[in-house]
């Protein structure tokens, strides 16, 4: 360890030092590092408290003045509804329960009013004329206002305090709650969203019927569940929005962890009409502010079920009549065998998981040998350069309608092995969708 010898410094320090090597004393670099990171740190902490108590009492004894000797607008909550509610704070907008969450922007705060799957405690939000330029989810100044419209409305309904929130410190408020993302001027303060935890998928028995689900036992969370999914003896039922001609569908996503990647896939997912969203307890993002704002508000509305032990899972929902399917790159040429099933009208023989890992390594090798086939999307080009493959939210949008697509009931399982031209080659369905043995 590098050491510095008092008797080293420069002269003009204010530091004694005798001659005798008894009293000649060292410190390590590292010490002497990090003992000045305290200090510093320890002023700047004093330094803030104390500039937070002058600006509390200036707050109540006096007004700033504009040039014409007129009071500037205070950083306050001025009313705007019947639910109005006095809240002097503005540097930190209070917690009305240690597990609130602060949703922002547009159609996050829009689709969780809708949904009314969580308990909503108060809107906040800025004058239109200081947000119009903020959030660029909506397109048009008309359907921005036509949403703020609709939000003011649903908050009044359902008896939620709206506080409007005024002057210089106001924007950057919701700056700091949004971390600097586009909020759109709204901040909804809400109870976490609920989610459905699950030992397995049960049995579908016909084309077009609800998804059951085989629930873990989670007694606190009783209550918010039995107000969003209906109770068949032990089940838990999914309602089905799918065609007559296709079994459920779902998308399993292991390892995803950004959680702007994994509000685009719900996002997509809701849009082409996935019936649910699984996820791992652990290892893949969770349903955060962040995650809402990406999947445009998708995620208040998609039923997201999780779950614990993996084997069981697979083990209890192959024996269900579920087949598995993981999304992967394309292996070498030479790698490529033909499919144990062809995704082509999959869904009109069976109902569906397709499992998503994340863009790095893709699926855990845990899933694979419960997998019954594996699919890909093949790059066109013979030189893709430095762009080898999709993001995945992409690639989970673009598989989802190709199975959606080609849900025809046509899916014939190879049973025997290929001749030996026919496994050098890859197998491509007729889509463009490359799938391969797993097992």
């Amino acid at each position: 360890m590098h050491l510095i010898s008092r008797a080293l410094l420069k002269p003009a320090l204010p530091v004694t030092w005798s001659a005798s090597p008894l009293f000649n004393r060292s410190i390590s670099l590292t010490r002497a590092i990090e003992r000045g990171k305290r200090k510093q740190e320890d002023s700047t902490l004093r330094h803030d408290r104390r500039h937070q108590f002058q600006n509390h009492r200036q707050k109540g004894q006096s007004h700033q003045l504009d040039k014409t000797g007129q009071p500037l607008p205070s950083s306050s909550f001025t009313s705007s509804s019947i639910f109005e509610a006095s809240a002097p704070i503005v540097s930190s907008i209070p917690y009305t329960t240690a597990s609130s969450e602060f949703l922002y922007g547009t159609f996050s705060v829009l689709s969780a009013l809708r949904a009314r799957r969580r308990k909503i405690y108060n809107l906040y939000r800025l004058p239109t004329s200081s947000s119009l330029e903020i959030d660029p989810e909506t397109e048009t100044t008309t359907s921005y206002t036509t949403a703020r419209e609709e939000i003011q409305h649903l908050a009044q309904h359902q008896g939620v305090s709206i506080q409007e929130l005024r002057g210089a410190d106001a924007l950057n408020t919701f700056n700091k709650l949004s971390g600097r993302r586009p909020h759109g001027g709204l901040i909804l303060e809400v109870s976490p969203l609920p989610r459905l935890s699950i030992d397995t998928l049960g049995p579908v028995l016909s084309m077009g019927d609800d998804m059951q689900v085989v629930p873990s036992r989670v007694p606190e969370l009783e209550a918010d569940l039995d107000e969003l999914f209906r109770t068949a003896g032990s089940h838990r039922i999914i309602p089905s929005c799918r065609p007559l001609n296709q079994f459920p569908f779902v998308l399993l996503l292991d390892g995803v962890t950004n959680p702007g990647n994994f509000g685009a896939i719900v996002r997509s997912a809701w849009f082409l009409g996935v019936d649910a969203i699984i996820v791992p307890d652990h290892g893949t993002s969770p349903i955060s502010p962040v995650s809402i704002k990406a999947s445009a508000g998708a995620l208040e509305l998609m039923p997201v079920l999780t779950i614990k032990n993996e084997r069981l899972f697979l083990t209890e929902s192959r024996a269900a009549g579920w087949k598995f399917f993981t999304a992967a790159a394309p292996p070498p040429a030479k790698a490529r065998v033909p499919p144990n099933m062809r995704i082509e009208g999959a869904l009109s023989n069976h109902p569906c998981v397709l499992v998503f890992g994340n863009e790095k390594n893709g699926p855990r090798q845990f899933w694979r040998p419960y997998m019954h086939s594996t699919v890909s999307i093949p790059n066109a080009r013979a030189s893709s350069g430095d762009v080898d493959s999709l993001n995945v939210s992409v690639a989970a949008a673009l598989l989802t309608q190709k199975f959606f697509d080609f849900a025809q009931p046509t899916v014939v399982p190879t049973q025997n092995a290929q001749p030996e031209s026919a496994a050098s080659s890859p197998f491509v369905d007729s889509f463009g969708l490359e799938s391969h043995k797993v097992f």
